[in-house]
């Protein structure tokens, strides 16, 4: 029996910082542990959640004669609990399969955070035309002043939720978008991600394309360009390349995708940097919008 521990960053942010929860998923088995400890969280992100959602994804979905203990420790800073909650995230986890964080729950939810969209599963188009409405329902109300938002916001779920269900083979996907206030104004944070084949693994489907690419890096790279998909059809695999478009175009807008041992930043200016990570199952993405 083996045990894992995977401590979580001070302040989780950024899909790079997943590094610091890496598991070699195929080689845990039955009866190993893993602990997944949030103690020293003090700030957090959706990516850094929907990745961590992931990884406990991809270890609950093993063979029941492989699958771990799971152990998640609870954040010491009551108020990173409070958000949790809030959020979903606890909820999830327990719906996921009855993990459960260790320490005693606040009883009070805090109302000074409030997310666009709690943690959210997607299995089907209709769940995510469900997700969409609510997300311009929002918009309309309690977001009214940030009305500029919601065609970015509604373009980059919808495209992204799109590629979970018909390409990543995970059975659904997860969503957290979540608004921050800051001097400079108001800001969006959208996280989507799945634990399933992963972008390099889909576009090996397609023979037309397998050979124009040599690592998980480059594979991301080229499925942010129009018409690469796993698909052979010419009428399909613009769902990223619409995305790079949507936040490319305008400054301070960026979009960042993570997959196998690869991912890639694509700034507002146009400008898009690549490198290479630990190996993390499926694919999390990660978009930042801050209002015009």
């Amino acid at each position: 029996m083996a045990t894992y521990n995977c401590l979580a960053p001070l302040v989780f942010e950024r899909t790079k910082q997943l590094d610091s929860v890496y598991l070699p998923v195929s080689e845990i088995g039955n009866n190993d542990k893993v602990v997944f400890d949030l103690s020293p969280i003090k700030f957090v992100k959706p990516p850094a959640l929907i990745g961590l959602l992931v990884l406990i994804e991809s270890l609950t979905r093993k063979p029941s004669d492989q699958r771990p203990n799971i152990m998640i420790t609870a954040p010491t800073d009551m108020h990173v609990l409070d958000y949790l909650l809030k959020i979903n995230f606890v909820g999830t986890l327990q719906s996921m399969g009855g993990w459960k964080i260790t320490e005693k729950l606040p009883t009070k939810i805090s109302r000074k955070i409030r997310p666009v969209i709690p943690i959210t599963r997607f299995k089907t188009a209709n769940d995510i035309e469900n997700i969409a409405i609510k997300m311009s329902e929002l918009f309309q109300t309690d977001l009214s002043g940030l009305s500029t938002l919601l065609q970015p916001c509604h373009v980059i779920f919808s495209e992204l939720a799109d590629n979970v269900i018909h390409h990543a083979g995970s059975g659904g996907g997860y969503i957290l978008a979540q608004q921050y206030s800051y001097r400079n104004g108001p800001m969006i944070d959208i996280a989507v991600g799945d634990a399933g084949i992963g972008i390099p693994s889909s576009l090996r489907n397609n023979s037309k394309i397998a050979g124009l690419f040599t690592d998980d890096r480059s594979a991301i790279t080229l499925a942010l360009k129009d018409q690469v998909t796993r698909f052979d059809d010419p009428h399909r695999g613009f769902g990223l390349g619409h995305i790079k478009a949507e936040l490319g175009s305008i400054t301070k807008r960026s979009l960042t995708i993570r997959s196998g041992t690869g991912y890639a930043i694509v700034k507002g200016s146009g400008y898009t940097f690549t490198g290479v990570n630990k190996w993390l199952p499926g694919t999390i993405v990660h978009a930042v919008i801050p209002c015009r």
